[in-house]
């Protein structure tokens, strides 16, 4: 299917103002029902659901692996918005630092006025990977460790900068910070991530639809968080 990018992406701005709405109390009974009947049209269109159907991302990963070439996180659904689960992610190079800029709506409220710890984690594992793509281009989150030290509040811009440092063979390791548009730090990150093989891990890459394990059955190439 062609998608017009335009559209989806106006059609997904819509939906995240929509999920923050929905975790208010504005909606009248109507409207809930209302918006009921509209959901419920566009999921009889599609009985079958996901089953079947490869994300865009696994097919740009998918690519990446047999062609050894960096794969980015511009298609991943989290670092581009593309899941509602997530904001969409503004980022760029400073030399050899990647800097990049999200606001959290309420939908991802923590603590109340707050972005839950979850989602920044979240947002450090996504920046941390991508960094480290400048020296492999095909890595993995393999630890994560996390200090939050100011709370991140709702609706401002949050900036997150990573800088990338080559270790033995295939390591990377990268130190992030996280900062309001003040520059006061709010939480830093240290990650260590591994180059994929794509040799050794092509034949175990998930072939099947949306959601078929990976790797010793898990659905995610990233390791286990250490929040220490």
């Amino acid at each position: 299917m062609t998608v017009d990018r335009q559209i989806h992406d106006e059609g997904l701005d819509r939906l995240r103002r929509l999920a923050d709405l929905l975790v208010t109390e504005s909606l009248s009974d109507a409207e809930w029902e209302r918006l009921g009947a509209v959901v419920d049209d566009v999921l009889d269109a599609h009985p079958a659901g996901v089953e079947g159907a490869a994300t865009r991302y696994t097919t740009v990963f998918r690519r990446g692996v047999e062609g050894g070439e960096a794969v980015g996180t511009a298609e991943h659904p989290i670092a581009s918005g593309r899941s509602l689960s997530f904001p969409p992610f503004e980022g760029d190079w400073d030399g050899h630092r990647y800097v990049a800029r999200a606001r959290f709506g309420p939908a991802f409220e923590g603590p109340p006025g707050v972005v839950h710890g979850g989602f920044i984690a979240a947002a450090f594992d996504v920046v941390v990977s991508t960094a480290a793509a400048k020296i492999e281009p095909l890595p993995v989150t393999r630890r994560l460790s996390i200090r939050y030290l100011r709370p991140s509040p709702l609706g401002a811009q949050l900036v997150f900068e990573a800088d990338p440092v080559a270790g033995e063979g295939r390591q990377v390791h990268v130190s992030c910070r996280l900062a309001d548009a003040r520059g006061r730090t709010l939480g830093r990150a240290e990650g260590d991530c591994a180059g994929l093989d794509p040799e050794r891990f092509g034949d175990r890459f998930p072939t099947g639809p949306a959601g078929s394990s990976g790797p010793n059955g898990s659905t995610s190439p990233s390791a286990a968080i250490d929040h220490g």
